[in-house]
């Protein structure tokens, strides 16, 4: 939460008439995260979490809430490709469950960058699909507190290291 606009900056297209409000230290901001950042018909303000971060001066986010009804897959497809650590410490995200593989990827993608799952629930609201299989799950996943440090050591020493010799024959 780096930056001048630091605190809490809740961001939802979901209120209609809401406007860019203030109150005590939380600012409210009507736009959606999504995989690009471009014009949207549907909602006021469609933009990458990179470039938010970026536009509100942030380097970091400690907690990061994801409820974004199905673009999940296609905004962490992006998220995860980026090169070096995540931005955020902790991140509570609901699941629009698609496929089996498409989730172990997602969370495969997370633990490769240092985050753990301490909690998951089955959200039973509003709906449910077929005989009773959940339409979203919630995961709560935390950020291993050594992981960018033992990251960047790994990558030095890989970046020092001779080459492997060739096998003898």
């Amino acid at each position: 939460s780096e930056g001048e606009d630091s605190g809490i900056a809740p961001m939802t297209p979901a209120v209609r008439e809401m406007g860019e409000e203030e109150e005590d230290e939380m600012v409210f901001h009507k736009q959606a995260i999504g995989a690009a950042s471009e014009p949207s018909k549907m909602f006021l303000n469609v933009e990458t979490l990179h470039d938010t971060m970026a536009r509100l001066g942030h380097d970091h986010i400690d907690v990061l809430k994801v409820d974004i009804e199905g673009d999940e897959w296609t905004v962490f497809d992006q998220i995860l490709a980026m090169p070096g650590p995540l931005p955020f410490d902790q991140l509570l995200i609901e699941l629009h469950f698609q496929d089996v593989p498409k989730v172990f990827r997602l969370l495969e993608g997370l633990e490769r960058k240092g985050m753990r799952i301490f909690s998951r629930e089955t959200n039973y609201n509003p709906t449910v699909v077929g005989p009773r299989l959940p339409m979203a799950i919630e995961y709560s996943l935390v950020k291993h507190r050594d992981h960018d440090r033992i990251e960047a050591t790994a990558a030095a020493a890989d970046a020092k290291a001779d080459p492997l010799p060739p096998p003898k024959q």
